[in-house]
């Protein structure tokens, strides 16, 4: 019996120095278990507030027909750009051909020796032009100036009463 009272004695005393311990650091546990608690939660809130925000964005975003639509617009749209590329630079080049070829035919016919005489032929004509444009106003101005017809007509009608006097 002695042994078996050392043993419930042995059992107790460790069960008291258990329960000492437990409430000796019970406040401290406490503690950190609501700091573990408070950290837990912040998570979960920072999980829903993400899974929100992922929620309202996937239906901001276009549906997979919408999505291939917008790819295929932007393929095509990408196709013609760089077709017309290829075109604007095909155009630049045959503008650059036609005024080399230009600029060529016009060096050689200003070459040409029938060029100077051509160029003289052509200013004088362009003058001779400008000057009978001007000697027609000319006429046209003195005409007015001088309209003789009345009196030519009088001198008509005069003679003609100098001849029946005369005829008298």
């Amino acid at each position: 019996e002695a042994v078996v009272s050392t043993q419930k004695y042995e059992i107790l005393y460790q069960r008291d120095k258990e329960m000492t311990d437990f409430i000796n650091g019970f406040e401290e546990a406490r503690a950190k278990e609501m700091e573990e608690l408070r950290a837990a939660q912040a998570r979960i809130v920072e999980m829903l507030e993400a899974s929100s925000k992922t929620l309202v964005l996937s239906k901001a975003l276009p549906s997979k027909e919408q999505y291939g639509d917008v790819t295929n617009e932007l393929s095509y749209k990408m196709v013609q750009k760089d077709e017309l590329q290829r075109m604007t630079s095909r155009v630049k080049e045959e503008l650059q051909k036609k005024t080399y070829d230009y600029e060529l035919k016009k060096q050689k016919l200003q070459m040409h020796e029938q060029y100077a005489k051509y160029s003289e032929l052509e200013k004088r004509f362009s003058m001779n032009e400008q000057q009978i444009y001007s000697l027609n106003n000319f006429i046209a101005t003195k005409s007015l100036d001088m309209n003789y017809q009345p009196y030519v007509n009088e001198c008509v009608d005069l003679i003609g009463e100098v001849n029946t006097l005369l005829l008298k």
